[in-house]
């Protein structure tokens, strides 16, 4: 039995490229989203931290109390 090889022609393709104001331009975006999402990161153990001071300050149990957006503490709230 002969197998028969099917060989492709592989085709080199320009590189394109976008200018260096446009690649400026995409950097700086780069940059402003990185430092955007460690603002973000920040700002959600800041918020994690604080949380814990509330639970730690009114004797809260992490596995099983709440508190709503509104500051109402619920007990037992969290079923496990």
């Amino acid at each position: 039995m002969v197998d028969a090889v099917k060989k492709e022609e592989v085709v080199e393709v320009p590189e394109e490229r976008i200018s260096e104001q446009d690649k400026h331009i995409l950097e700086k975006a780069i940059l402003q989203r990185q430092l955007a999402m460690a603002n973000a990161e920040k700002a959600e153990l800041t918020h994690n931290h604080i949380v814990l001071q509330l639970f730690m300050k009114h004797g809260m149990n992490v596995e099983t109390d709440a508190i709503d957006e509104r500051g109402v503490i619920k007990r037992n709230a969290v079923k496990k």
